[in-house]
């Protein structure tokens, strides 16, 4: 990994018989440019994104000045400090059980998840410890301070929140919906009952009265006309789990994973969490993931509200994520003198909007007229087209594509590769992971044409070339 950057930390652990390791680069576009160049690598590896980033051994004061980082460790990224209920357990016997440990711990409280795993040492050799994570905070604090010491082992809250047990293969992020809420709920008993199970970030109430905005809302998560709902984002994806297996179903409540992560209106364009067999038959096929969600319309009968009249200002919606404002910029100096511009983002991963404001209004009504309904530059580049492959052996009529930037559609894939045949179905394939950087990855597609002739005919004529085609198109 040293030639994709500087290596901050190095682990290698052994669970079960499988061996795995995390390595901490010094910056997110060394590891991007890791995870992307070993995609596919001799050794077999599988080479991603690890669920949370890591603590530290060292390095600056973080959160308040007080050394403590993310979750609990030393140094590392200023963020708050998260509560949570998972406990780590070490100096255990060689060939102690994951039974063994419920049995310990099962008395003081509901345990959720339980793991035992080796790790080498140079001088001390293999240690055995284990993670017991229990359903709410009270309880595994109980649990640390009644068993430290018990049998030799030393028992203590763990640096991190639990970050494996299976969960996080269908749990996409940490914001849950609450749904069913009776009158006598506000927003400070919300935050007292959630935060049992981990740090609660932030906690919002609606009521679901149907023809209401804020019941429009409700009625994509499911919730029932005439109840009050609202949704809990935690610190950890893990924090969120234990909420949801503890309080579904109790005071009638629905206690779920929310659509989407916290974030409001207005932010509705970036990537979504598409479940596996979801019937998304265009949006990853076989396995969960992470795909680009097109830009929103209006909803319910809602109208796009009036322009104001013509003048030299331009609102640009519908903005690929990551753009920067030397290339809004470029794009509209095109068309003529750019006097301002400013990109609007809510994070790095979702669309973007702009304001730019040309000379005079002749040359702005000129840009877009010029410029809307166009796809911006920065989404162009060369296509790698090639049969897919399965077991070794190629598929002759289907078709395996790279380098298609995030933002392209299955409606715009279908069109393009229509040109050289009958397509029978194409899908864009999900990312294992959520992107939280500017470093937007490319993503892949797979597309079935009608005969292996055309399949060849399209390679013939993609492979390597840049379509216009593929990508959102902005809206001036």
């Amino acid at each position: 990994f040293g030639e994709h950057g500087e290596v901050k930390s190095c682990s290698v652990m052994n669970k079960s018989g499988r061996t795995f390791g995390f390595v901490k680069l010094g910056s997110v576009v060394a590891a991007s440019a890791a995870v992307k160049k070993m995609a596919t690598n001799p050794q077999g590896w599988m080479v991603k994104f690890a669920n949370n980033d890591a603590v530290s051994s060292g390095g600056k004061a973080g959160y308040k000045g007080d050394g403590k980082g993310f979750m609990g460790g030393k140094g590392g990224d200023p963020m708050q400090k998260v509560d949570h209920s998972n406990v780590f357990v070490s100096g255990l016997p060689a060939g102690t059980t994951e039974e063994r440990l419920m049995a310990v711990f099962g008395p003081h409280g509901k345990i959720k998840s339980c793991h035992i795993s080796t790790k080498a040492g140079a001088e001390e050799g293999e240690s055995t410890y284990g993670l017991v994570e229990f359903l709410t905070v009270p309880e595994a604090e109980s649990a640390a301070k009644a068993l430290d010491g018990q049998a030799g082992w030393s028992v203590k809250m763990a640096n991190n929140d639990a970050r494996s047990g299976g969960w996080d293969a269908t749990l996409p992020h940490s914001n849950v919906f609450v749904g069913n809420l009776a009158e006598d709920i506000d927003k400070d008993m919300l935050n007292k009952i959630f935060s049992q199970h981990g740090t609660v970030l932030s906690c919002v109430l609606h009521d679901n009265k149907p023809g209401e905005g804020e019941g429009e809302e409700g009625a994509q998560e499911g919730a029932t006309d005439g109840k009050r709902y609202g949704f809990v984002k935690f610190g950890t994806v893990a924090a969120a789990a234990r909420a949801i297996d503890a309080l579904d179903g109790q005071n009638g409540w629905t206690v779920k994973p929310a659509n989407n992560d916290t974030g409001g209106k207005g932010v509705g364009k970036g990537y979504v969490w598409v479940p596996d067999g979801s019937g998304y038959d265009d949006w990853g096929g076989k396995g969960a993931g992470w795909v680009w969600q097109p830009n929103d319309r209006p909803k319910g009968g809602e109208a796009e509200r009036p322009e104001p009249a013509p003048s030299d200002n331009l609102y640009v919606k519908d903005l690929p994520p990551g753009i920067s404002e030397e290339e809004v910029h470029a794009t509209f100096s095109k068309v003529g003198s750019v006097v301002e511009c400013r990109v609007l983002r809510w994070d790095n991963a979702s669309g973007c909007a702009a304001l730019v404001r040309m000379a005079s209004p002749e040359l702005a009504a000129r840009a877009r007229a010029q410029l809307s309904g166009t796809i911006h530059d920065s989404c162009l580049q060369p296509l790698q087209v090639g049969l897919q492959q399965k077991a070794g052996e190629s598929v002759p009529d289907h078709l395996y594509i790279k380098g298609l930037h995030c933002t392209s559609t299955p409606d715009q894939l279908r069109t393009l590769f229509g040109r050289y045949g009958t397509v029978a179905w194409c899908r864009i394939l999900p990312l294992p992971f959520e992107p939280r950087t500017g470093n937007v990855p490319d993503v892949a597609a797979l597309v079935q044409m009608s005969t292996p002739a055309e399949a060849q005919i399209a390679i013939e004529g993609l492979n390597g070339r840049t379509s216009a085609e593929l990508g959102q198109p902005m809206t001036v």
